[in-house]
């Protein structure tokens, strides 16, 4: 199920309200922002992605949420994203300085076995990879494979999951695409447009 761009933007900005809330009191109500959303029971995998625009800096990227319904997993993503490598506290000024990015995936696809057939069967350009291992877990976003082609694409996304760059040519890992609608802020609280 896709969303409209409206409801891009509502999950970009509460995304946005969870992390500077959380950098002023960790003792926000995550429901009640949650429930800002219009659709909070749907359940829907979310990643968030904080960008230092000056920079060009990742300050983070959640990790995948499954568990939740979509306004929690939004929350949730947000707050996983601000932690990760750093406190949660950014300054006033760094929040000021962040661009939000929202990644809602769609139900993953096995690709076929055959390691030829997966080569042919992905669109780095399009498509996110999900690499799952016994526990492991890998998820690459088509952004990571900007210019490097579809073997290197496997590759980084087994070594996403633990796993040596090679191993997606084995038949028992299992490897997904998943398609992914893109919501940005083109500048730090500004406009959010789809990609």
């Amino acid at each position: 199920m896709s969303y409209t761009l409206d409801e891009g933007e509502e999950m970009v900005r509460t995304a946005r309200s969870a992390v500077e809330l959380a950098s002023r009191s960790p003792f926000f109500d995550r429901n009640l922002l949650a429930k800002r959303l219009k659709d909070y029971n749907r359940h829907q995998k979310i990643i968030v992605k904080l960008l230092h625009k000056p920079t060009g800096t990742v300050i983070g990227v959640s990790d995948y949420r499954t568990d939740l319904p979509n306004g929690m997993a939004v929350v949730e993503a947000a707050l996983s994203a601000a932690r990760k490598n750093r406190d949660i506290n950014l300054t006033d000024r760094e929040l000021g300085e962040i661009t939000v990015e929202v990644y809602s995936l769609s139900e993953p696809q096995p690709l076929p076995k055959a390691f030829t057939a997966r080569v042919n069967d992905i669109d780095e350009k399009k498509d996110g990879i999900m690499v799952v291992y016994g526990t492991r877990t890998g998820i690459l976003l088509p952004e990571d494979s900007i210019g490097k082609g579809k073997i290197a694409y496997l590759e980084k996304a087994c070594e996403e999951a633990g796993l040596p760059g090679e191993y997606w040519k084995q038949p028992h890992v299992n490897i997904y695409k998943i398609g992914i609608q893109h919501f940005v802020e083109k500048a730090p609280n500004g406009k959010v447009v789809q990609i």
